[in-house]
């Protein structure tokens, strides 16, 4: 189980397929992007690899079920990440926080997404400013 999975099993539980959009982040190769980010901060994706895998293993602790995140059920992903969200303990709301603007940051950055909800990303002149 590599970091790529991890994080597309991130992406498909926090915008799940059929909802706002008709690309999911379970469908969408938001993996590809944020290998992109990562690596444009000039450092090979070292620690943020790690991280992830952490992430996974995670449920043993919060839930007590001996199983990672990528093989909770649907229903069972968003009961972790509410438990991380609704959490009195400061370190597991940050990390949450951290989780969904990773999965965000990379979901809203793809073309598709873009196109979709009417947003151009490219940057354009205008006449009057050259």
């Amino acid at each position: 189980m590599g970091y790529r999975e991890i994080f597309q099993s991130l992406g498909e539980a926090f915008v799940p397929s059929g909802g706002s959009f008709e690309i999911g982040g379970g469908t969408a190769d938001i993996t590809g992007r944020f290998e992109f980010f990562v690596s444009s901060f000039g450092r090979k994706p070292f620690f943020t690899k790690i991280f992830l895998h952490l992430f996974n293993f995670l449920p043993i602790l919060l839930l007590y079920k001996p199983r990672r995140f990528v093989s909770l059920s649907q229903e069972e992903k968003q009961k972790f990440l509410d438990r991380l969200r609704e959490s009195r303990f400061f370190m597991l709301r940050g990390l949450y926080v951290v989780v969904r603007a990773l999965v965000f940051l990379t979901f809203y950055s793809l073309k598709e997404v873009c196109d979709s909800i009417g947003y151009k990303a490219e940057c354009e002149a205008d006449e009057k400013n050259l």
